[in-house]
């Protein structure tokens, strides 16, 4: 007497074979069939169907010869449990065996093609009969074999394929068919079986023992029992099966009723090949690490643009004060001086002294500025100017622009007194002196030579795939010449290299002079 016998139930009803009786249909699973069976009247060619070790892909396969079990005069199917061939000439003659084509005298890939069109055309077009040929563990197809079956689906008419080809396989066999991409093309339907929820597990046990014992049978096994199968299996059939078969034979021997938790982790300490590993933390664990690691990406996503925006604010203020003094700087250190020092009264080791006394420089109208005067690293931007001061004079004008304190080197904050008075953080060259000959000046130095005259900081950008620093400028500026790739280098230490961006790396662009955005 066999054990399910002891049970009262006419069948084995956690068999390993792949019957069609006892397939659970899922939400998933019913609705492959519907297509599959759909696309293969429809003659549509190409299916695939690939899944996970022990996902059911096999049993799926005989559920759809089933499907069409009382047309065998419309619909002639044949299965290839095992297709490892090494060549194409190989799989050729494997597949005139299995259609029942005489072999043709010549032995060549052509004449062996040639008898495999003729079959297809006489019993799909002249006897209306749909030929369909399922491949399972399809990832064994090698490239040749492949290629072969790419031409099968060539054989057609104008209205359908005279091959409908069902490719069920494991995951590997994506990759194969993506490495030809013409097959890939010709896949009509594509399916992706996945492992079991924990409800799903629960209905399969007891569908297989509703379809194994009669109507109204109570089930063998407790609530916490499933629980630990889920757990155990994470919801692979083929494991479901073995765990539940073992704990049947099990509950017998202890002499039980039911199967419990206690049950089915005795099995599973005998038997830890029924264990999948990524299962073995229970789900509310897995559902606690996605919460945090989501309230993590929210904090990350809000916090960090609103933090960098409280300092980015401050320091664009400090420019609209700033902006008065920047290029008035140079100009007033030159009328200062020349105040202090006529032409030729000065040695070349006298230092300067600033002079804020404006009505001194009309009495000096005639004087030259005296090269000895200007330290080395004024030299070269003094020499630009007039020597007469009357020239200078007009020269000069105050050019009210934004500075950039976002640049390299430390940043400049002017805070804004009184009306009278300003208090300038910059560096304490001569060229770089920067205020009013009435007002007063207070220094602390501080090194930042990245400041650009004429910049200031307009728009942020984050990169996004498919951007390059020079779409970027020609996007803003309307042009993306180096002079511009080089400002916006310098206002953006962290761009090492322009030519290499990164997907979410944030670029600052300046505003410069006389380019709109």
């Amino acid at each position: 007497m066999s054990y399910y016998q002891l049970l009262n139930l006419k069948k084995e009803p956690f068999s390993s074979s792949p019957d069609p009786l006892f397939l659970y249909h899922s939400r998933e699973c019913y609705n492959f069939l519907n297509k599959l069976e759909i696309a293969i009247r429809l003659r549509r060619g190409l299916n695939v169907l690939v899944g996970d070790i022990g996902t059911g892909k096999t049993t799926i396969g005989r559920s759809l010869l089933k499907l069409f079990e009382g047309e065998t005069e419309d619909f002639l199917f044949h299965l290839i449990l095992d297709p490892s061939f090494e060549s194409g000439m190989e799989f050729l003659a494997f597949l005139l065996r299995t259609f029942s084509i005489p072999a043709p005298t010549e032995s060549s890939p052509v004449a062996y093609k040639n008898a495999l069109q003729f079959f297809l055309f006489e019993k799909g077009v002249k006897e209306n009969k749909t030929i369909v040929l399922i491949i399972d563990e399809a990832q064994k197809l090698a490239p040749p074999a492949l290629e072969v079956l790419r031409e099968m689906l060539n054989f057609e008419t104008n209205e359908y394929k005279l091959l409908q080809l069902v490719l069920l396989g494991q995951v590997e066999l994506l990759e194969k068919i993506r490495q030809q991409p013409n097959v890939m093309d010709r896949i009509n339907e594509y399916f992706v079986l996945h492992p079991m929820n924990r409800a799903e597990t629960e209905a399969m046990i007891n569908h297989r023992l509703a379809v194994a014992g009669p109507q109204n049978t109570p089930t063998l096994f407790t609530r916490g029992a499933i629980n630990t199968i889920y757990r155990a299996t994470g919801g692979y059939p083929r494991k479901i099966v073995f765990l539940c078969h073992h704990a049947l034979i099990t509950m017998l021997i202890q002499k039980k009723n039911r199967v419990d938790r206690a049950t089915i982790r005795n099995v599973l300490k005998m038997r830890s090949n029924l264990r999948t590993k990524p299962m073995r933390f229970p789900a509310k664990r897995a559902f606690v690490a996605a919460a945090l690691l989501l309230c993590l990406a929210v904090t990350l996503f809000f916090f960090i643009p609103r933090s960098s925006s409280l300092i980015l604010f401050p320091l664009l203020k400090a420019q609209s004060l700033f902006s008065r003094a920047k290029n008035a700087v140079l100009a007033e250190s030159i009328i200062s001086t020349l105040t202090h020092y006529p032409s030729g009264s000065v040695s070349s080791t006298a230092e300067p002294t600033l002079s804020t006394d404006v009505n001194m420089a009309p009495a000096l109208s005639e004087a030259k500025v005296p090269a000895n005067l200007i330290p080395e690293s004024t030299q070269s931007t003094v020499d630009s100017f007039p020597r007469n001061i009357s020239l200078l004079k007009e020269k000069i004008k105050v050019n009210h622009q934004k500075m950039d304190f976002l640049s390299t080197g430390t940043q400049a904050l002017v805070r804004k007194e009184s009306p009278r008075k300003r208090t300038v953080t910059e560096n304490p060259e001569p060229s770089s002196l920067l205020l009013r000959s009435s007002e007063s000046i207070s220094f602390s130095p501080q090194p930042d030579r990245s400041l650009e005259e004429g910049i200031s900081v307009k728009i942020i950008r984050v990169v996004k795939q498919g951007d390059t620093l020079s779409s970027l400028a020609h996007r803003i500026y309307g042009r993306s010449d180096p002079e511009v790739l080089r400002l916006i280098k310098l206002n953006n230490p962290g761009l090492t290299n322009i030519n290499n961006l990164r997907i979410g790396q944030t670029i600052r662009f300046p505003h410069i002079n006389g380019e709109p955005f």
